[in-house]
């Protein structure tokens, strides 16, 4: 990349610096303890170690506790009078960060400093072009805290389609130039969502984004307030919308023309025997002005024409297999809006309101299958051709 620094493009792997941002807040009875991890660790394995602690308008002593640390142990302390959360603690330290790779770890051990080596190793194989995302596997935590933390890992992976599992984990490295140059002045996000906008900046220059996995260790009750969670759930759907935007429009080549009229000739297949079925369900038995028996029909209809349909789409329209889950969770999407229409279009008491609600429907949910449909296909030829990953393959010394 032209934007990548000569000195980080041929950043050497026998000595790389590594500054290491550890963003505290209210941490004083854990952060002396971090701080000698991770300086332990760092220089066990010989990398040029800077550490930062940014103290985000603690009240207990934090930033005593770390002015209090032996001189010899070089931490530079950043300290914010009023609280801004982790997102900005972590930003300022990057500011100030001088390493040819800049990671963050939460302060509390939970994500052990000992896991920043092989993340490191992943990132010096690629010099300036791979931010290395911890991935929890083992965890300690509570049986709830796990399930939760769990499912609302695998609904942000698949919804921003980043190619991690886990963008949550207080562990990430990236390259310097990344860190001091870009997501300072980049990031909007301050709170809990900071890690997706960092990622989301990553995939759009071109960086690759790499997983290790780790280890968590409890040490204290974690627990997603629903108010917290509810407060970022717009920001969440505004980050997926720039993750999905679609690419700018370009002229078709021949192969491409004939899957679009391949697909539309499969998706009018599909149609004609789905209107056809609500049809013969609608005379046999007239739902009247009742709305739940018309979204019945409606999905009985979409649940006939979609059982040749995967088939179909397989076959003939991409002429690849697609992913099952994927198709059907495509399909029960425009299942869902179908019903939705023919429900409104029912209960409003018009002639004709459900045939008029339904054909509605077929048009919104027929550009979300097209949609659905050729990004699972895409993401399946690119998954055949996509290049094998360099190994990180660790020096004797490290």
């Amino acid at each position: 990349m032209s934007d990548i620094p000569a000195l980080e493009r041929t950043a050497r792997q026998d000595r790389p610096r590594v500054s290491v941002v550890i963003p505290a807040r209210d941490e004083a009875a854990y952060i002396r303890r971090c701080i000698a991890s991770v300086r332990r660790v760092l220089l066990a394995s010989r990398v040029r170690a800077e550490i930062i602690v940014v103290d985000d308008g603690s009240t207990d002593g934090t930033a005593e506790a770390v002015a209090h640390c032996p001189a010899s142990w070089e931490v530079r302390l950043l300290r914010r009078e009023v609280p801004g959360g982790k997102g900005a603690a972590v930003l300022l330290g990057f500011t100030h960060a001088q390493g040819d790779l800049v990671a963050f770890i939460d302060a509390d051990l939970e994500l052990p400093p000992r896991d920043l080596l092989p993340m490191i190793r992943r990132a010096v194989a690629a010099p300036g072009r791979t931010c290395v995302v911890a991935a929890r596997t083992r965890d300690s935590r509570r049986p709830l805290e796990r399930i939760s933390s769990h499912l609302a890992r695998r609904l942000i992976a698949a919804v921003l389609r980043l190619g991690v599992s886990d963008t949550q984990a207080g562990l990430k490295l990236f390259p310097g130039w990344f860190a001091r140059e870009v997501l300072p002045q980049a990031v909007q996000e301050r709170g809990w969502l900071f890690d997706i906008e960092m990622l989301l900046l990553a995939r759009e220059h071109s960086l690759e984004l790499a997983e290790v996995p780790v280890e968590v260790h409890a040490v204290r009750p974690r627990s997603a307030k629903a108010g917290t969670m509810l407060r970022a759930l717009p920001a969440l759907l505004r980050y997926a919308a720039r993750r999905w935007r679609p690419a700018p429009p370009r002229a078709l080549s021949g192969r491409e023309f004939m899957r679009t009229l391949r697909f539309l000739a499969v998706g009018l297949t599909n149609t004609t025997v789905d209107l056809l079925a609500f049809i013969g369900l609608l005379a046999l038995r007239p739902p009247g002005r009742d709305p739940f028996l018309a979204a019945l029909y409606a999905v009985s209809a979409w649940a006939m024409a979609s059982a040749s349909g995967y088939l179909l789409h397989s076959r003939v329209t991409f002429r690849a297999k697609l992913p099952v889950a994927g198709f059907y969770l495509v399909t029960g999407s425009a299942v869902g809006l179908q019903a939705l229409c023919t429900v409104i279009g029912t209960s409003a008491g018009f002639p004709h309101g459900p045939i008029l609600g339904k054909a509605f429907g077929m048009v919104l949910s027929g550009l979300v299958s097209y949609l659905g449909y050729r990004e699972l296909a895409q993401r399946r030829w690119v998954h055949r051709r996509r290049m094998p990953k360099v190994s990180a393959s660790p020096s004797e010394e490290w």
